[in-house]
């Protein structure tokens, strides 16, 4: 039996080193989580205007342009209850926060992170921002949320190639949906709007509520709520189905009504932006995100 125990100590301690020490140098490497936790650890106290959301407004809506105080906390693939855990996580240390900006998609009120495909994402808020939004063991670990080779494809990009998994600049809006790099419009407009088109609504009920509850806390702790479902290009209003967004629509509106802290804005498919402002058919890219900042920062209130 002790032979028995050596020879499987043998075997397990390498590949215990083995995985820990990828382990250590894939949470080296820069991202956006980390970079965003580091920089509200650092500079919470200042921020009056907080931008949550998905890919939508980490691109579209450029903080730069708003003031010097306003933060952009989306990323990509962010669902809206996980937008309400980082609320209340930073509230209590932002006492100048005055305003949110928050985006109403057409996927908004439709997904979970958890329930999809890219519910690996989960790792990034439990490692990088200690939300306690799952508690699954392989979520608190870069090595295990990934596949083995995926991870070894990111330790290799970045120590060998230089190539760093960081998108944003410093008040974490997203440079990379950039101008020179814009997709087809008609091909990615019909793709992505199927992709986000949901058949089972089963999270509607649900995140109307989280909805509620976020606006209702904000009005708790004297904070205006800008609701805003941001700009798309044509391709990709044209494939959406009618069901699905009316009932984004109607929501947006809905809060606008029931609750004075609260207005909503609908750009989906406003005349000003342009073939131009757009990196692919959903999302802005730098020269349309300065076109809404600047029009946010007229609405915001002061």
């Amino acid at each position: 039996m002790k032979k028995f125990n050596h020879i499987v100590l043998i075997f397990i301690i390498p590949i215990l080193i083995f995985g820990v020490s990828i382990e250590i140098l894939l949470r080296q490497i820069p991202n956006d989580y980390k970079t965003k936790a580091h920089f509200l650890n650092t500079n919470v106290s200042k921020v009056e205007t907080l931008i949550l959301g998905s890919s939508h407004t980490m691109y579209g809506v450029n903080p730069k342009y708003i003031d010097n105080s306003a933060y952009n906390l989306s990323h990509v693939s962010q669902t809206i209850d996980i937008d309400f855990e980082l609320l209340k996580h930073y509230k209590s240390k932002m006492p100048r926060l005055r305003n949110l900006v928050l985006r109403l998609s057409y996927t908004t009120l439709f997904e979970k992170l958890i329930e999809s495909p890219e519910n690996w994402r989960l790792k990034d808020y439990t490692i990088y921002y200690q939300l306690p939004v799952e508690n699954k063991a392989i979520h608190h670990s870069e090595l295990l949320s990934l596949k083995l080779k995926t991870n070894l494809e990111r330790v290799y990009n970045y120590y060998v190639l230089g190539i760093s998994e960081q998108k944003c600049d410093y008040l974490g809006w997203g440079e990379d949906a950039n101008s020179k790099f814009s997709k087809d419009l008609e091909k990615s407009g019909l793709f992505t709007a199927k992709k986000h088109t949901i058949d089972d609504k089963i999270f509607y009920k649900e995140n109307i509520k989280t909805l509620n509850d976020i606006i209702k806390f904000c009005k708790t702790n004297n904070i205006h709520v800008t609701l805003v479902t941001l700009p798309a290009y044509r391709s990709y209003i044209i494939s959406l189905e009618e069901k699905q967004l009316n009932a984004t629509l109607s929501a947006g509106k809905l809060m606008d009504s029931l609750y004075d802290n609260c207005q909503y804005y609908d750009y989906l498919d406003h005349s000003e932006f342009v073939e131009t402002d757009f990196f692919d058919a959903d999302h802005l890219n730098e020269k349309g995100a300065k076109k809404v900042s600047l029009q946010l920062k007229t609405l915001l209130k002061h």
